[in-house]
């Protein structure tokens, strides 16, 4: 019991410390923190870009890229149950494949791949303009 309230109170030590030390952003009375110094608003492409190309995949990010060199790229990350790194936007795999109510967390990767799972090319939704089947 002492171990644990010893424990208890170096963690809310450390917070505190934390929250006391934590640079504070300026108060900015109507101005928006996510605008650059031109008044552009930063751009972020969400899974890459996600209308254009199947999202988290390299072909969104370079078209991100292209688009603009300084767009924020925002990905999805999940890990499988042995450690593979996936990236997906769902953490279910219900839209994506005939595994109900499966999670990424609880499926080897390996069955991903019995599975014939290809989270963008092969899903059946109508192709885009540039010939890649986006959902």
């Amino acid at each position: 019991m002492r171990k644990k309230t010893g424990l208890l109170l170096i963690i809310l030590l450390l917070i505190y410390v934390t929250i006391a030390l934590f640079p504070r952003f300026p108060n900015h009375k109507g101005s928006n923190p996510l605008r650059r110094a031109s008044e552009m608003p930063l751009l972020i492409a969400h899974g890459g870009g996600n209308k254009e190309f199947p999202d988290n995949t390299l072909e969104a990010f370079y078209h991100a890229y292209s688009i603009d060199p300084g767009m924020m790229l925002e990905t999805d990350v999940s890990l499988t149950k042995d450690g593979v790194i996936i990236l997906s936007h769902d953490t279910t795999l219900d839209r994506k494949t005939n595994l109900v109510q499966a999670s990424i967390y609880d499926i080897e990767y390996q069955t991903l791949v019995d599975q014939e799972v290809d989270f963008s090319y092969q899903n059946p939704v109508t192709p885009s303009s540039n010939g890649y089947n986006v959902t």
